[in-house]
Order: structure tokens, then C-alpha cells, then sequence
């Protein structure tokens, strides 16, 4: 049985960023709704980049509270993002087009409208992606074995992204613990981050220098394990795992 909603934007901006989370990492995106938030998860090809958000349905959509749970295949979410420039100011009306199927609701069309344009999406079907559970990015995204811990200020991440572009035939990005000092390095830098109360764990690790830019503006939560780096966003219910290079 085919349905529409149809819900009025009240923030393309919140929207347009929380996709453009994931529009570096891939082309297309799995949205889900579920228990009053909009969310997604996705990864690289060689899934060695992993990454999850959600966001509040009543920070982006008015009187969203009655949607049921749906699944949302967006062909191009730059196309989507790009969409919302074209409207303005103006209210949008977001008009959700979905069929109950055998693996539950499923979004069909995606229509943006205001009373002089009208802009529409088709869905991509499920099968174009690896779905990720909730339960799977728990495990993932699991800090529990992390030999140090330490807050990564978007100022530093802005720093580490500006040295490694003067290597640019250097790939990786190495972050190593010693002595209770954080240390960046690439092929031409050592950048000291900071100093934490553990000085007794030694740990390093390096990952690909491109994939670190993955990495929102947001202040974040680093925890370093042997074989990879999660990222806990401390402005937005976003997480983020690069594996070790290899």
C-alpha cells in the first residue's frame, strides 16, 4: 500500500548539513526514520571509514512527531543538497512518497515544492545498499578497548588537514602517544596537539591523511585502539572510524 506525507521544512540548512556529512565518504546514503529522529550511516567502499548521525525530526521538519519508520535510499546527496539553494527563503514542503513492502516502509519519491517550483527525487531501491543496524555500529564504534583517550578541537583538526596538504605525495597520517603527549606527523611535520594525565600508554597508529578530512568541524572525543581511530562527536550525535592503514 502506497502512502504520502507530506511535512513542511522549517530547516533546509540543518538538513543540507547534516547530509553533507556523508556526501564525502559517498555518493549515495541510506536515511532512516525511526523514534522521532532522522538518521544515516554509511561507509567507503573498502568500508575501512565507517560513519553514523542522527538528528532530532523536530529540529528540521514541523509537526513530524506522527511518522512511522522508514527507509530512504537517496540516489545523490549532493543533488539533494543542491536542491534546497534553488527555494530561497521561503517554506518548503517536503512530500514523502513510500510503500509498505516486506522489509517495512520504504520511501518511493521525494517531491520539494514551494508555489512556484517543484523538484523531484526517486528513491533508490534498498538492494544499492550494505545496511548498517544500530546494534553493528554499536559494535564498531565501541570505545571500550581504547588505550588513551583525548578532545580533538576543530581547530586542530583544521591544523593537522592544513600540514599533511603540503605532502602531497604523502598518504598517511600517523597520531602516536607518548609520554602523555599527542603527536600528529606526516612526512614533512611533527605537530605536538597536546598533553594528557596518562603517561604511561604508548600507542600509534596511521591512517590515510584523506580520509581524516572525512571528519566534520565539530570538536570531538578521539579514542585510540591498536588498530583504529573512533571519533565521539561532542556537538552532535555523530560518530566516525577510520581503520589502521594498511
Amino acid at each position: 500500500m502506497k502512502n504520502v506525507k507530506t511535512l513542511q521544512l522549517n530547516s533546509s540548512e540543518d538538513l543540507a548539513s547534516f547530509l553533507k556529512k556523508f556526501s564525502s565518504i559517498s555518493s549515495s546514503l541510506l536515511l532512516e526514520i525511526e523514534e522521532g529522529c532522522l538518521k544515516a550511516k554509511t561507509h567507503t567502499p573498502e568500508r575501512s571509514v565507517v560513519k553514523s548521525s542522527k538528528i532530532e525530526l523536530s529540529g528540521i521538519f514541523d509537526q513530524a512527531e506522527d511518522l512511522d519508520t522508514v527507509k530512504i535510499g537517496l540516489y545523490s546527496v549532493d543533488r539533494m543538497m543542491k536542491a534546497f539553494t534553488h527555494f530561497g527563503s521561503g517554506a518548503i514542503d517536503f512530500e514523502l512518497h513510500q510503500e509498505s513492502t516486506a522489509e517495512g516502509n520504504v520511501g518511493t519519491d521525494i517531491n520539494l515544492k514551494n508555489e512556484s517550483l517543484d523538484i523531484n527525487f526517486q528513491c533508490a531501491s534498498l538492494r544499492l545498499f550494505n545496511y548498517i543496524s544500530d546494534e553493528m555500529m554499536d559494535r564498531i564504534a565501541d570505545s571500550s578497548a581504547a588505550e588513551v583517550s583525548f578532545v580533538l578541537t576543530k581547530e586542530m583538526q583544521a591544523k593537522i588537514n592544513s600540514l599533511s596538504s603540503m605532502d602531497a605525495d604523502q598518504k598517511l597520517l600517523t597520531i602516536k602517544v607518548k609520554g602523555g603527549n599527542v603527536i600528529a606527523s606526516g612526512k614533512s611535520f611533527n605537530l605536538n596537539l597536546l598533553t594528557i594525565d596518562n603517561t604511561d600508554s604508548e600507542v600509534s597508529i596511521s591512517v590515510y591523511n584523506n580520509q581524516f578530512s572525512y571528519l566534520d568541524r565539530e570538536d570531538v572525543m578521539v579514542y585510540v585502539t591498536d588498530d583504529r581511530l573512533i571519533f565521539h562527536s561532542i556537538e552532535s550525535d555523530t560518530k566516525m572510524i577510520i581503520g589502521k592503514a594498511e
